[in-house]
């Protein structure tokens, strides 16, 4: 299998009625043989996004491109069948009354007997179904059911793959496991591949580059490190971490908060009393119990690994905090505390973007 390249251009659509549009001025490449993970909330157009690039939908303007191919454009709109794109259902789809070796088949029926079996073979090594080929989807776990489903797209030698919350019907427990083997079989079928999460973690467990999307519109677009760490926007931030934000001010070290003074990347030349605010997140700080402390413990909530503690400052703006349980770090409730951050460089943005 070959991956193509995947190309949308200020793509756009609208549903009549809606208020504003579910997908505006989209703007997307997708290299071929890499992940991309369409990471937001419920609303924000990923899903439509996919549709588009499918053929489930029209586009009311722009271009998707498929290995150089025009699939959507003016006067052109190649119909889903003909795309040569697979896609992985949300529900997995599976047909109830056959089992996995005749779902994986089902969309193979133009090709010779031959042809079909070397491509349930290949598919099948890849996603480690040999033992399961028999079993009728009832029989199956969410995971062994998504496997299937992604068998299915891949046996058709797609050079684009289109997975809808692949991680919907897996066990919480086995999640970060799954996420594993799917990138695992993704990158091993060397076959491009879009899907759409509303888990952040999912998405940085998965894909190769991320692109969070809101109302319609790519808030960033990076690897999953970028994203984490150099949120472009206080949404991002939300998003894809606990984010606190404090208000400050620029000072010669980086920004003065009434946490302390944390360093902060500023633009070169930011003059000193910029008013700032500096984005913190839970598990970069640390309550720390001190007599004379002006912050207040109001919740601590153990979890196992971690215990969240909910704290209030002295300006009445509550923090919260993550602290690795292994610390055996323990701090009560109703007990006077300062806040310690424990982080290299701080994310600021300005306060007329966290208004926005």
């Amino acid at each position: 299998m070959n991956g193509l390249r995947l190309s949308i251009n200020g793509v756009t659509k609208r549903y009549p009625g809606s208020a504003g549009p579910a997908v505006e001025n989209v703007s997307l490449d997708v290299e071929a043989g890499s992940i991309l993970g369409l990471l937001g909330p419920s609303g924000a157009g990923k899903t439509t996004l996919l549709r588009l690039i499918a053929g489930f939908e029209r586009i009311d303007a722009g271009k998707i491109t498929v290995g150089g191919r025009t699939m959507s454009g003016p006067g052109v709109n190649v119909p889903a069948e003909s795309r040569g794109i697979g896609f992985v259902f949300q529900q997995s789809a599976l047909f109830p009354h056959l089992n996995a070796r005749q779902n994986i088949a089902f969309g193979l029926r133009h090709l010779s007997a031959v042809e079909r079996m070397a491509a349930i073979e290949r598919v099948v090594e890849l996603c480690a179904l040999k033992p399961l080929l028999d079993r009728y989807p009832h029989q199956l776990s969410g995971g062994e059911q998504q496997r299937v489903a992604l068998a299915r797209a891949l046996a058709r030698d797609s050079g684009v793959v289109l997975l809808d919350e692949p991680m919907s019907n897996v066990d919480v427990r086995l999640r970060a496991v799954i996420a594993a083997e799917l990138r695992s079989i993704l990158c091993a079928s060397h076959t491009t591949a879009v899907f759409v999460t509303h888990d952040h973690a999912d998405a940085f467990a998965i894909a190769d580059r991320v692109a969070v999307m809101r109302d319609g519109v790519i808030e960033q677009v990076g690897s999953p490190h970028a994203v984490y760490g150099s949120p472009a926007s206080p949404f991002v931030a939300r998003f894809v971490s606990d984010a606190n934000f404090l208000p400050g001010r620029h000072c010669k070290l980086g920004v003065e908060t009434e946490i302390g003074c944390l360093p902060c990347a500023l633009s070169e030349g930011e003059p000193i009393g910029t008013p700032l605010v500096a984005m913190v997140r839970a598990d970069e700080l640390a309550p720390e119990y001190d007599p004379n402390g002006t912050a207040t413990v109001e919740q601590a909530i153990f979890t196992g690994s971690t215990v969240t503690y909910s704290v209030r400052t002295a300006s009445g703006q509550l923090l919260q905090c993550v602290v690795p349980s292994a610390w055996n770090h323990r701090v009560d409730v109703g007990a006077p505390v300062r806040i310690v951050a424990r982080a290299h460089s701080i994310r600021c943005f300005s306060p007329a973007e966290l208004a926005g």
